[in-house]
This record gives C-alpha cells, structure tokens and sequence, in this order.
C-alpha cells in the first residue's frame, strides 16, 4: 500500500513539471482614460503617461498594463528592430507588433479591430486585446471613462465619477480667428487654440494662408461671444503644442461635473461645433470629449447650422460644376467640396467624383471630419 502512494505522489510530481498549471487571473487594475494615475489589485499607482481612447478603444503605456496583468518585469521585452513588444506569463506568450492587427497567443494568430500604437517615444497597446490574451475579462465604465480589468465575473469597482472639473480663469485679450484667442492669464500672455475643433480659416498674408469659406463668420462669432470675457481653461493630457500654444477646452462658466448637457451648455468648443462654425479635430492624446463633439457636429450638419448650411464651394481648380466630393489620390481619402481638409489638397493630388459610389468603387475611404 506504502509503495503504491509513493509511486503516485512520484507520478503526480513528475506531471506537474511536465504540465505547469497556469496561474488563473488574479489582477484586479483600473485605468482611467486621460489620467496617468491607476490602481492595481487596490493601490494606487502612477504611470509616466496617460492612457488614452481611440477608434472605441482605450491604450495603456506597454509596460504598466503588463506589470497590471502579473507579466514579470524581466518578461516585458520591447524589440525596437522588429517593432514588437513580447509579454510573457507562466506559459503564455503573447505577441504584438506596431501597426499591426494581429496578436500571437502562444503562436496562434488572433485578429485586433486595432493596432498597438507608439505616441510621444511611448509604445501602448489596446488594453482589451491583451488582457484577454492572459485570460482576464475586461469592463467599462463610461461614467468614469475607465477600463476595468479582473478575474471573470469579479471586475474590480469603477472610481467615482468627478464631482467637479480642473480648470484655471483667464481674461480674453483678443480673437485670432474662430479657434485661437489671446489670454491673460497668471499675469501672462497666453496664446490659446480651442482643442478638439477647428475653424474655417481667415486671411494671414504673412503665412500665406488664404481666407476659407465661413472663415470670417467664425471669427465673428467668436469675437462677439469672449472678447474681454472671463472663461475657464481646461487642460487635457496634453498642455501645449509643438508651436508652444496653450491647447484647451474653454468653459464659460465654471464647469461642475462635465457631464454632455453641461458640456452642450456651457463650453465654448461644444458651442462652435453646434452652432456649425467648426469642424471636428481630434489629435490624440487629447480625446476627453472627442466622442460627444463628434455627435454635436452631426447634429449640426443634419440641422443645416452655419457651414453646413452654406453652399458648398468647389475648390479652385479641377472641380468642375457636377462634383460632389473631391478625393486625395495621395492620401485616398475622399471628402465634401466644404470640407476645410478638401480645400487643402495639392492640385496634382485633387480628383473628382460624382457620387459616393464612385468614390469607394474607385478605393477611396471617407474623411472622418466631414463624414460624406
């Protein structure tokens, strides 16, 4: 009896190494969009870059969702030749590439909707994806605009929703155009461009900018609404861009929870897009509230406000009086004949076409601002 339990106790030995148990998700993170802070099984944590949304998914510095997930530190391995980043725990290994829509799970190929990306010097990759990879279940919170990481069926709390919105006051000096402004602000002159929207164009000879259609109307109309006005700045991940302007949602009032009818209310960017002066720019990191000013243009195309209610002028040059939307043979984009990013093609690179259909048939996908 002795000898057949040791034989089996040797038995059982020899098939735990040769068949490791894999160790069951046990992480709990929580990832907020736009905040470098996150909790990891219930502490606090800070990254050195915020997670951000893009396309309906929301990215993670490479090495804080790993080290989230339980991958080792010295399992992390970046290889910058081949452009991939390879996460490697117990007896799983999981593969990405930049710019890639696959995923290797233990060499099986599994399809991405999107691709690890590399912002700043810094590689992220799609949160959902690779925690699922490791086995964990994945939730989201859009209250709080976080990514909730656990075991399946045990998703750790969503953080409460802020309560207020950080902001600082600044005095309007004087109107650029419809999306830049002069400020006062802590005693200094601020040059300050409206994120996440952008204006038709007015005339700057010294840049050789020319005047865009609706161009004076939206500057107008910025004029008229904070010259000489107290507004409140409102800063995303990103504080200044590479020509050193202030980047930053302008609030009329002090804003308390910035939630979409507050929003809709009382921001000056949301005010633009609904009123249709302006068209919807998104330049990632600073996407806080890219998916609501996304819906109020949408709005105001379908209700005819301002530019959208102008008649669409056909660039100069080739656009003839049958086009209805100009395409970009460099980039394969197509567009409205109003489109501010239609008005900017090289000539060279300017085709026309009748329909939509035409367009798509021809390989051409539509512009994501003007959405013809």
């Amino acid at each position: 009896m002795r000898k057949t339990a040791a034989l089996l106790t040797f038995l059982l030995v020899i098939l735990a190494f040769a068949f490791p148990v894999l160790a069951a998700p046990d992480h709990k993170a929580v990832f907020v969009v736009g905040q470098k802070g996150y909790t990891a099984d219930g502490q606090a944590k800070q990254m050195d870059a915020a997670a951000f949304a893009e396309q309906g998914r929301t990215y993670v510095p490479v090495r804080y969702l790993a080290l989230a997930l339980g991958v080792p530190e010295d399992k992390i391995t970046w290889s910058p030749s081949a452009g991939t980043v390879t996460l490697i725990r117990d007896k799983v290994t999981v593969v990405l590439a930049v710019g890639g829509k696959v995923m290797y799970v233990n060499d099986e190929p599994k399809q991405m909707d999107v691709a690890p990306v590399v912002r700043n010097g810094r590689t992220y990759l799609p949160a959902r994806f690779v925690a699922e990879a490791f086995g964990y279940e994945v939730g989201w919170n859009p209250g709080s605009q976080a990514v909730l990481v656990g075991p399946k069926g045990n998703l750790p709390e969503p953080p409460r929703a802020q309560n207020s919105v950080r902001v600082v006051p600044a005095v309007v000096t004087s109107v650029s155009d419809g999306d830049t402004v002069h400020v006062q602000l802590a005693g200094k002159d601020e040059k300050v461009r409206f994120t996440g929207v952008n204006c038709p164009e007015i005339a700057h000879p010294e840049l050789r900018i020319e005047e865009q259609p609706f161009g004076k109307e939206a500057a107008a109309y910025t004029r008229e609404r904070l010259s000489g006005k107290t507004v409140y700045l409102e800063f995303d991940v990103q504080e200044r861009d590479k020509y050193g302007r202030l980047l930053a949602y302008v609030w009329l009032e002090r804003p308390s929870s910035g939630s979409e009818e507050e929003v809709r209310a009382k921001m000056f960017n949301a005010r633009l897009l609904l009123d249709g002066y302006a068209q919807v720019m998104t330049v990632p990191p600073n996407v806080k509230y890219a998916d609501m000013f996304v819906k109020f243009q949408r709005e105001a195309r379908e209700k005819g406000k301002g530019l959208w209610g102008a008649a669409p002028v056909a660039p100069t040059g080739k656009a003839g009086s049958g086009t209805r939307y100009i395409g970009n043979s460099n980039s394969k984009k197509f567009h409205r004949p109003d489109c501010q990013w239609a008005q900017k093609i090289a000539p060279q690179n300017r085709v026309e076409f009748r329909s939509r259909e035409e367009a798509v048939k021809a390989g051409y996908v539509p512009c994501k601002v003007c959405r013809p």
